[in-house]
């Protein structure tokens, strides 16, 4: 295994603005759940959830446990970012010597009369056979890039935070795309994100391509 060359700096000012601007020239950016880190009044969680949310570069929160045996996990959608996202989740697997779980969540189209029902609860088994099978075609070249990696496909009609923040309880890191801009101008973390970096039971990683 290679040298790690480890480099340290003293950043002086706001920690959160601080590690932002310093994610303009980082790969990646690793931060901690929670705590107080040295800062005055300002809890690391505060930290890292705004630089989650404004970040240059994909951001990594070490946060829950880690289970030594468990699977990467990933949620995948159809968002402009979706093949980065699987890209890096077929790598981590491979990196990390374990199995990927694909996590697809999406709501069918439902007759009227089925409004009472919870999303969870609704048994749509062809629009089910349909989307499994859209996943499969997005997965194809990524199973062929990453033969090694056994994958597990997941399909749910539950919100992707409640299906991804399931499977965190036994996985060893979660790897979620940054979608959608928020209230605040700058802001790239979509709300499934912001909920698994609050709630997740295992490291999230965050992915969006670096400014």
């Amino acid at each position: 295994m290679a040298a790690v060359r480890v480099n340290t700096r003293v950043l002086v000012g706001d920690p959160a603005a601080q590690l932002v601007i310093a994610s303009e020239q980082a790969g990646l950016m690793v931060l901690g759940h929670r705590g107080h880190g040295g800062f005055p009044g300002l809890g690391l969680g505060s930290v890292s959830q705004r630089v989650a949310m404004h970040a240059h570069c994909p951001v990594a929160v070490v946060r829950g446990r880690t289970d030594p045996d468990g699977p990467v996990a990933v949620g995948a959608d159809d968002a402009g970012t979706a093949d980065e996202v699987l890209e890096t989740a077929f790598a981590a697997a491979r990196d990390l010597g374990t199995s990927l779980v694909v996590i697809r969540s999406y709501l069918p189209v439902l007759p009227m009369y089925w409004g009472g029902f919870p999303p969870a609860e609704v048994h749509a088994p062809e629009q089910d056979d349909a989307e499994r099978a859209r996943l499969q075609e997005q997965l194809s070249p990524w199973r062929l890039k990453f033969p090694d990696v056994p994958v597990e496909v997941l399909l749910s009609h539950d919100t992707a935070a409640a299906v991804l923040n399931g499977v965190s309880h036994g996985s060893r890191l979660l790897v979620v795309g940054s979608r959608g801009h928020g209230v605040l101008a700058g802001t790239l973390l979509g709300s499934t994100g912001l909920q698994l970096l609050h709630h997740a039971d295992c490291p999230v990683l965050i992915v969006r391509p670096c400014r």
